[in-house]
């Protein structure tokens, strides 16, 4: 759509030109559309904009307003590429988890947790258990990476399904799904990882996995409540309720998939 004012500064224009001349983004923008995507990805592969750290104070003060800047208002000259920040979030996520390796099968079990285990399937089948945890665990370290880009589009679908009409479709909330979990992944990399890799033991994993659960269903929520208010009144509870839902589904689809491979063939 061809306009006479720039979407991201507000610039006029009194002839049509394909460039706004004061920021210079194009003046033909468009919602977002799977294909668009698909131009976004390559464009994010191959290509580095401005204002890295510009987004990340962004998204830490106020990322609801980042999400209606860049999808609503089509203010994307202002922001890096959501595509190439995932990118790097999880590069460094990986980093991190390489470096600190916080998952180790052997301080993952109590002595009472390994006595038990064995009293309740044998010895042997739990040295089988044990010993898939820990490749499992090795699994985790090496495809941190993935693990988490495949959270993305299931993100997108939960929120997409459950606000299907405030007006944005799959592809946008994709595009908002991208934001935050690629600023997830940085405060896993920075903060969570760390301490967890430092200070192992049962009792660290579990507080440490408890607070980065609630730090996303906070931080997710939040960002949804300023996106979807810009456009309708929507009940403060909701947004937090479908942030809450998509962190059970994901944990149930990961938990269920690591459990199946964990404990196949020992209880038959």
């Amino acid at each position: 759509m061809q306009a006479n004012t720039c979407a991201n500064c507000n610039n006029s224009f009194e002839q049509a030109t394909p460039f706004c001349a004061q920021c210079g983004q194009r003046t033909a923008t468009h919602r977002f559309t799977i294909p668009h995507l698909v131009h976004e990805v390559v464009h994010a592969a191959t290509h580095a904009d401005k204002g890295l750290f510009l987004l990340i104070r962004e998204l830490s003060l106020r990322p609801g307003q980042v999400l209606n800047d860049y999808i609503v208002v089509q203010r994307r000259k202002r922001y890096f590429n959501p595509f190439t920040f995932l990118v790097l979030m999880a590069g460094l996520l990986l980093f991190s988890t390489a470096l600190f390796k916080p998952y180790n099968a052997n301080d993952m079990y109590t002595a009472e947790q390994k006595a038990s285990m064995e009293a309740m399937v044998g010895k042997d089948k739990a040295t089988a258990v044990m010993q898939r945890t820990q490749q499992m665990n090795r699994f985790m370290e090496k495809n941190a990476k993935m693990i988490l880009l495949a959270s993305v589009p299931l993100t997108a679908l939960v929120f997409w399904l459950l606000f299907s009409g405030r007006g944005l479709n799959f592809a946008e909330h994709l595009v908002a799904s991208v934001f935050l979990t690629a600023f997830l992944a940085l405060v896993m990399a920075l903060l969570f990882t760390p301490v967890m890799g430092v200070f192992k033991s049962p009792v660290v994993y579990g507080f440490i996995t408890a607070a980065t659960l609630l730090f996303q269903w906070l931080y997710f929520g939040w960002a949804y409540h300023v996106l979807l208010r810009q456009k309708q009144p929507v009940a403060a509870w909701k947004p937090y309720g479908v942030s809450l839902l998509n962190i059970i589904i994901w944990s149930i689809i990961t938990t269920a998939a690591g459990m199946v491979y964990v404990y196949a063939g020992v209880f038959i």
